[in-house]
């Protein structure tokens, strides 16, 4: 009974994001709590790096000097600026109140969940177009 007590005891104290998983399973078992935001969260980072990854491998097939080069970097920039926008999904169900650190609100909200998944979104459609150009490229290049 004892190692029951201990063991229930260490999954209550354990975070949440210690559960966090970069595996998209997690998105088949979505249920509105801080494992909604964890899953979207863990998931977002994990394509920015293989966005990264992509627009290396992107900016490897052009020639050096390639008016494109900028055009893709400007794409790569205007989605990261992009994801302060997400920030109104975040505060529109919450009567537009901004945190801004005085007005005694918390930094987090009910609707963290709705902001992750924003950021989530737009990385997706990032990682989904450079996987689109970098299949283009190779079958340009065959």
């Amino acid at each position: 009974m004892r190692a029951i007590k201990v063991v229930l005891l260490a999954l209550v104290l354990i975070p949440a994001s210690a559960f966090a998983s970069d595996d998209a399973e997690c998105l088949n078992h979505l249920g509105g709590a801080m494992a909604d935001i964890d899953c979207y969260h863990t998931i977002a980072l994990t394509l920015k790096k293989a966005n990264k990854e992509n627009f290396s491998s992107l900016l490897k097939t052009m020639p050096k000097g390639n008016k494109n080069i900028m055009l893709l970097q400007s794409f790569m920039q205007h989605v990261t600026k992009g994801e302060k926008f997400c920030e109104l999904s975040r505060q529109a169900p919450n009567k537009w109140v901004v945190f801004d650190g005085n007005n005694g609100l918390s930094e987090h909200s009910y609707y963290d969940g709705i902001y992750y998944r924003c950021i989530y979104d737009q990385v997706k459609s990032q990682n989904t177009y450079l996987n689109m150009l970098l299949n283009l490229e190779k079958t340009g290049s065959e």
